[in-house]
């Protein structure tokens, strides 16, 4: 069993004596601070938007933003309220308050989010060969870390939001005139714009990740590609497009 009294982390038995904190000479700290903005940023949008509690339906296709679903509030517009409207309205209750919580809270402790904040906001460790900032490590054995341990229930709960969503998304897809979707992506309306081959009227999205699809009516195509490489996303989406249109022109 470990002597729990003997000196941790780089001042442990038996380590080099270096007296440098770390020996690493890039910006290592680039990472960290990257994600600190990030969550910061996103956070930022998503209390605001939580709380504006305006422009989150859209009645005649039923597009209700997760944010507010379900719409529990006696302030949601009508429509929106499929699962009753029993909160009170008053600006500081969300209207999808009773499962925002459990949303946040399985995003919280997930594994994902765990290495980015423990890294970026816990310093624990902010990067690969750099001490951890704390004088002990402990994990998530004590509070308030312990809680982690409680993302299994987070999760069952989430599952259930998921089924909201799902309905969610089946009632979107029925517009007053049928059976269909909404363009929630680009649409190219002239030829010679884009450094990218393609036609007039083809519809495209693409991801932070570098995943991309697009539907070209006029050459009857359909075409989906999935990848992460977030540095390279732009070049290799336009080189597909190339190779793919180039074919058709031989």
């Amino acid at each position: 069993m470990a002597n729990s009294t003997l000196p941790q982390g780089v001042g442990a038995p038996g380590r080099a004596s270096i007296a440098a904190r770390t020996l690493r000479s890039d910006n290592y700290w680039r990472e960290p601070l990257l994600t600190v903005i990030g969550l910061v940023a996103w956070i930022t949008y998503a209390t605001v938007r939580v709380f504006m509690q305006r422009d989150y339906f859209v009645p005649a296709y039923h597009y209700l933003t997760p944010f507010y679903s379900p719409c529990l509030s006696k302030g949601c517009v009508e429509g929106s309220a499929e699962f009753g409207a029993f909160l009170p309205d008053r600006w500081f209750i969300p209207f999808a308050a009773l499962t925002l919580p459990f949303l946040l809270l399985f995003r919280f402790t997930c594994y994902y989010y765990r290495k980015a904040y423990y890294r970026s906001f816990w310093f624990s460790p902010p990067a690969c060969a750099v001490p951890d900032g704390h004088a002990r490590y402990t994990g998530e054995s004590k509070r308030p870390m312990l809680g982690q341990n409680a993302h299994r229930y987070f999760f069952y709960a989430a599952v259930l939001i998921s089924l909201i969503n799902t309905w969610d998304a089946v009632r979107a897809f029925h517009s007053p005139t049928g059976f269909g979707f909404g363009l929630g992506f680009a649409v190219r309306t002239e030829a010679g714009v884009s450094p990218a081959e393609g036609s007039v009227g083809e519809m495209n999205w693409s991801g932070a990740g570098g995943t991309s699809f697009w539907i070209d009516p006029k050459e009857n195509m359909f075409v989906v590609f999935m990848a992460q490489t977030v540095s390279q996303r732009g070049r290799i989406r336009v080189a597909l497009k190339n190779i793919v249109y180039g074919a058709f022109e031989k």
